[in-house]
């Protein structure tokens, strides 16, 4: 999680129309790792850590895929909500997807 800079659920709250009276709230949920596999070239030793395919012994890395998740609300009026879900991969450091 450490390349994220949300990295527990937090809620953002909005101003539009160039006042200070806050018109939505954004709550971005925590990223979700929903899995990993080793970049092309690394591979697993017998221990089951992750070793890089040019360098013996260096960390490997991996492409981790995560959902991201936000839910606006119209605090001013209706009160409706809208959820946007968004898949992402990042190239991390072996073990970085928990």
């Amino acid at each position: 999680l450490a390349n994220f800079e949300i990295t527990t659920q937090t809620v953002i709250n909005i101003a539009i129309n160039n006042d200070p009276t806050q018109a939505y709230t954004v709550t971005m949920d925590a990223p979700t790792c929903l899995g990993a596999v080793p970049r092309e070239g690394d591979s697993l030793v017998g221990d089951g850590s992750l070793l890089e395919g040019d360098v013996g012994g260096t960390p490997g890395m991996e492409h981790t895929y995560w959902e991201l998740r936000a839910t606006g609300t119209d605090v001013q009026g209706s009160g409706s909500t809208t959820t946007i879900v968004q898949g992402v991969r990042v190239l991390m450091l072996a073990g970085g997807c928990i």
